[in-house]
């Protein structure tokens, strides 16, 4: 299922998510809904910031990761919270990741 979600995601959107897209993907009702939930720190992701550009991204990557724990979650599948991987801006040196 993994592979599915993520293949899908990939394959329109590439690498990085902006704010429009990941609202369409995770059914936030507006831009708005999303930077309100960010400001809350209730993002299922870690945000990425691109110096020189306004607006909120996400890796494509970590938005599938989510969905794929959701989808497991949902099936009954147990998912630990130590089987989530995490993700850090050491891993992202050239882009500056916000924590909320």
């Amino acid at each position: 299922m993994q592979t599915n979600i993520h293949k899908s995601l990939w394959s329109i959107y590439g690498p990085l998510m902006d704010a429009k897209a990941i609202c369409k993907v995770l059914y936030y009702p507006s831009v708005a809904a999303l930077q309100a939930a960010k400001a809350r720190g209730q993002l299922p992701f870690l945000p990425v910031e691109i110096k020189g550009r306004r607006g909120l991204f996400a890796m494509t990557d970590e938005v599938a990761e989510f969905l794929t724990q959701a989808a497991q979650a949902r099936s009954g599948q147990q998912v630990k919270p130590d089987d989530i991987p995490r993700k850090t801006a050491a891993r992202r040196p050239h882009m500056t990741a916000s924590a909320q």
